[in-house]
This record gives structure tokens, C-alpha cells and sequence, in this order.
């Protein structure tokens, strides 16, 4: 069966290190962990693919950096292919995608057919589709931008699920995948409040973050559509490796690299706001790198008092931040939490690197060891603003 070290070279082998003048390209380490008290000893090889939010060219255009830009699909369409070569070579590789693969609130108008934006955006990415489906196997999660998913097939590609729980093999716990907006507690928020939102507050605007409070604002205007990158934040919570060099983008020497262990805050008034995604049964809020740990670990805890389940490690995407987070299940288990990233918008990968870039993250995982990816190093400047 493939291993890590077979996946990263296949990585390596298509995302080269550009030197000058070269396509900016390159494969550098985010997260990785590596601890066999996940007991997930079954040598089923995994790729992780977290948030595209792909929609037609003509909604890009209006939507520009919270919809997937083109150097991301071809990144994208690159990576399939690549997987449909592993598949070949070990059949058993799975790929998942984790959910907001289309983003059916930001398709055509509001209130739109999931269906015939479904099917407009797959024909807007033909190439893409099939080394997704054809080549790569995908299967498919819903996400909040697609939750419509779950009431049809995709034209031409699987059925999309809610969670999964990956089947054990020679594994003695268990992994289970969701998009993640499960855990949110803005998710319980209707579905036209948030579309509305969603378009409201990121049609026409440049790709700095804007909150739901900043769109309602009626003083807030956006900026010129020309502004520059934003410097580099002071905050290492907002790099996706702090401290990564330009002469080691893969720092493999050991088993844990930039891995987030879980340290609950104590904050009553934060803790009863967050609560809402998880049912109000928490004495503290988690912090911003470690966003949805209590819940997810709570959720764990309850389907492996449910069973038969052991489950030790949870994969999301959504956030859009990728990160590990170790810690524990309510019940002292060892737990791992997995953000994938995304393949939409742009993150500083590291204080030594230059930034901001288009997000190009993946995860990997194989046994008791999971791994983090930036793939590619396009850096976002003003000038990109606009498709």
C-alpha cells in the first residue's frame, strides 16, 4: 500500500520547487502528528481535500477569493490526476472531499435550483470534474454552501454524505469525517439569513475577512477593489506554520510538528455564546486555533459511549484554517481534531515566507500519522484582485 513517504514524493514529483522565473510551485509541511495511541493501525492510505466553494466563471467574477480562483482549480484539477496515477498504482487509496466543493449561495441568484447550479458549475469546470470523479474516485461530503447535495446525486459523480465514519480495517478506534458547520453555531441560523449574508457581505469585495456584523453595518463601505495585500499580522495564530523556513518547507524530523495542544479558556460570557453549537454543556470557549476542539471531543465522546465506536480522531474542513489539535475526549481518551484548510481564499503560511498566498491545502493520512499540505506558493497580490 501507498505511504506517506510514496504520497509526498508523487506530491513533490508535480508541485516541484520553482527557482527564478519558475512556476510557483512547491509542497511545504503545515501539520503533522504522528502518535500510535490513535490506535489507527489499519494502513488504508487517505487524502483529505477541504473547501473549494467553486461556482461558474461569471460568479467568480462576483465573488472574488471566497470563490475557488483559477490558479486553485488548476491546482485542483492537477492533484486529481495525480491521485487517479496513486489509485492506479494502490487501489485502495481513498479521497474525500470534505464539503463546500460547490457554493450554491453564491451561484446565480438567491434561492436558486441546487440542481441547475450544480450542473452549471460542472460544466464550467469540465477538466476538473472528470479527474475529480473519473480519475481521482472522489466521494463527496455536504457542507453548509451545499448541504442541498444530500437530496440528489451529482450529475455524473457519487452521492453526497453528512458524516462518515471510515470503516476500521486493522484499526482498533475510529476516524469519522464531516464538513464541520456542525459544530458552528452561526449554523443555526436559517438558510436565507445566511445566503444573504454570504452574498452581502463578500459580492465586489476585496479578500480581507469581513463579518457578518461589518455587512450589515450601513456605514461600513467596502474598499477599493485595487488595495494592496494586507502586512504581515503580528499574531501567530494567523499563519498557517509560524516560523516555517524558506530552506526547510518540510521539517519531518519529528513526530509532532506544529501540532496545537488543547488548553481550554475560562470565559463564562464566550463560553454560553459558543455553546450554541454544542447544546450548552460547556464550561469554557475554545481559543482561535483551536476552534470547535470541545465540541467535536464532546460529539466523540458521545458516539463512542453510543456503541461500538472508539472514535480518536475527527477530519473537517470549513474553518478554512488549517490545523491539528490534540487533546482529550471528555472521558480522558486521547483526541485529535484535523482542520484541512482549504483550496479557497488566501492564509500567510509563515512569518519567514513572504504572504499572503492562495490557499492550497490538503491532508493526508495513513495509519497513526497525519500530515498537513500547502501545495503550490502563489502569492496574492493586488493586482489578483480581480479574475
Amino acid at each position: 500500500m501507498l505511504t506517506h513517504d510514496d504520497i509526498l514524493a508523487a506530491l513533490r514529483q508535480e508541485f516541484p520547487s520553482g527557482g527564478p522565473g519558475a512556476d510557483p510551485d512547491g509542497v511545504f509541511l503545515v501539520a503533522r502528528l504522528q502518535d500510535s495511541g490513535l490506535a489507527l493501525d489499519d494502513p488504508t492510505p487517505y487524502v483529505f481535500i477541504p473547501d473549494v466553494h467553486l461556482v461558474p466563471t461569471t460568479d467568480s467574477r462576483r465573488f472574488p477569493w471566497v470563490t475557488a480562483r483559477d490558479s486553485q482549480i488548476d491546482l485542483l484539477t492537477r492533484l486529481a490526476l495525480l491521485l487517479g496515477g496513486l489509485r492506479v498504482a494502490d487501489p485502495s487509496l481513498q479521497v474525500w472531499q470534505l464539503g463546500d466543493c460547490f457554493d450554491l449561495w453564491r451561484t446565480a441568484g438567491v434561492g436558486g435550483k441546487p440542481e441547475d447550479d450544480v450542473a452549471a458549475t460542472q460544466a464550467a469546470h469540465q477538466p476538473l470534474f472528470q479527474a475529480l470523479y473519473g480519475n481521482a474516485g472522489l466521494q463527496v461530503l455536504a457542507g453548509n454552501h451545499d448541504q442541498e447535495l444530500l437530496k440528489f446525486r451529482l450529475p455524473g459523480g457519487p452521492q453526497a454524505l453528512n458524516t462518515v465514519t471510515l470503516h476500521r480495517g486493522e484499526s482498533m478506534a475510529d476516524v469519522v469525517l464531516a464538513h464541520g458547520h456542525q459544530f458552528d453555531p452561526l449554523e443555526t441560523l436559517p438558510r436565507d439569513v445566511k445566503e444573504f449574508f454570504a452574498r452581502g457581505a463578500t459580492e465586489l469585495v476585496p479578500p480581507t475577512p469581513r463579518s457578518m456584523l461589518e455587512a450589515a453595518n450601513p456605514h461600513w463601505k467596502p474598499d477599493p477593489v485595487n488595495t494592496p495585500p494586507p502586512h504581515r499580522p503580528g499574531d501567530a495564530n494567523q499563519y498557517l506554520h509560524f516560523g516555517l523556513k524558506h530552506d526547510d518547507p518540510l521539517p519531518l524530523g519529528a513526530a509532532a510538528v506544529n501540532v496545537v495542544p488543547y488548553a481550554p479558556v475560562r470565559d463564562p460570557a464566550k463560553a454560553f455564546v459558543d455553546s450554541f453549537g454544542g447544546g450548552g454543556r460547556k464550561p469554557t470557549v475554545d481559543g482561535p486555533r483551536q476552534t470547535f476542539f470541545t465540541d467535536i471531543a464532546w460529539y466523540a465522546n458521545q458516539m463512542s459511549q453510543a456503541g461500538d465506536k472508539d472514535v480518536r480522531l475527527v477530519v473537517i474542513g470549513h474553518t478554512h484554517r488549517a490545523r491539528i489539535v490534540r487533546g482529550k475526549r471528555p472521558d480522558g481518551t486521547l483526541f485529535v481534531l484535523v482542520d484541512c484548510g482549504a483550496l479557497v481564499g488566501t492564509s500567510f503560511l509563515s512569518d519567514q515566507l513572504d504572504a499572503p498566498i492562495a490557499n492550497g491545502q490538503i491532508g493526508v493520512r495513513v495509519g497513526n500519522e497525519i500530515r498537513i499540505y500547502q501545495l503550490g506558493y502563489t502569492i496574492r497580490t493586488a493586482e489578483l484582485v480581480t479574475p
